[in-house]
């Protein structure tokens, strides 16, 4: 069985890779329901689903700075932004999986201080729009080549309900442009093609961008990268594929 252990959890939020700040998160998910009981039903309650939802709770350690955590957290939410969440459960490595909002809004921003303990820091994000399931294309660490691709992922057929992908840039002292790309027979000599390119990032900075559904996307799939100027950038890429 494939057990995932909490201390290999990672959260992004906005591009910055906060996983020193918190400690846990929980992603909530939740359906309407609407009852459709009629005379005829039997004396048995039936019911259709209705509209979903999702709630996205992380708590860590408070860090009152100028350009601490809480700073940004209470920036957010006093800027009424969408902010872009992910958060992973077993690591951020090449095909791991995790959760983040394709948009969110700042609900909340607790922090609890007593003797004898460290500062406590709760945030709750609530989604609007899907939350999607990704697969990691690439992790959040530092690339010095360029251009550059990542290993492929094989997700074993195509599919034509569209898809998400998910950029988060932590740092880049150049621009960089990010594309994640598909193709029928993958591999080395595989034929790949564009599939979603992100906006050139100059700054840390997040996008959320999706390939509309009708299009066929091919069963193999890759990151790939190219930065003019500057030595180094270091980013995260997340994929969600929607299937029936």
């Amino acid at each position: 069985m494939g057990f995932s252990h909490g201390i290999q959890g990672v959260v992004f939020l906005n591009g910055a890779d906060v996983r020193n700040y918190f400690k846990s998160f929980t992603v909530s998910r939740e359906q309407d329901t609407a009852e459709t009981s009629t005379f005829g039903s039997g004396g048995n309650k039936t019911y259709m689903a209705g509209m979903r939802g999702n709630t996205l709770s992380i708590e860590g350690y408070a860090e009152e700075t100028t350009t601490g955590i809480n700073k940004i957290l209470y920036d957010l939410l006093e800027a009424n932004a969408t902010n872009y969440l992910v958060c992973m459960v077993n690591t951020d490595a090449l095909g791991a999986v995790g959760y983040a909002t394709t948009a969110g809004y700042e609900t909340s921003v607790e922090e609890a201080t007593e003797i004898g303990s460290a500062a406590a820091l709760t945030v709750e994000v609530q989604g609007s729009g899907a939350l999607d399931r990704i697969t990691s294309l690439h992790p959040m660490v530092a690339e010095t080549v360029s251009p550059d691709v990542e290993v492929q992922i094989d997700q074993t057929t195509s599919s034509v309900l569209g898809a998400n992908g998910h950029l988060h840039v932590a740092s880049t002292d150049g621009s960089i442009v990010v594309k994640i790309q598909h193709s029928v027979d993958g591999g080395v000599g595989g034929t790949w093609v564009d599939l979603i390119t992100f906006a050139a990032a100059t700054t840390k900075t997040s996008e959320v961008k999706g390939y509309a559904a009708g299009g066929t996307i091919n069963r193999y799939i890759r990151a790939v990268w190219t930065r003019t100027g500057g030595t180094t950038g270091t980013f995260f890429v997340g994929w969600r594929r929607y299937k029936a």
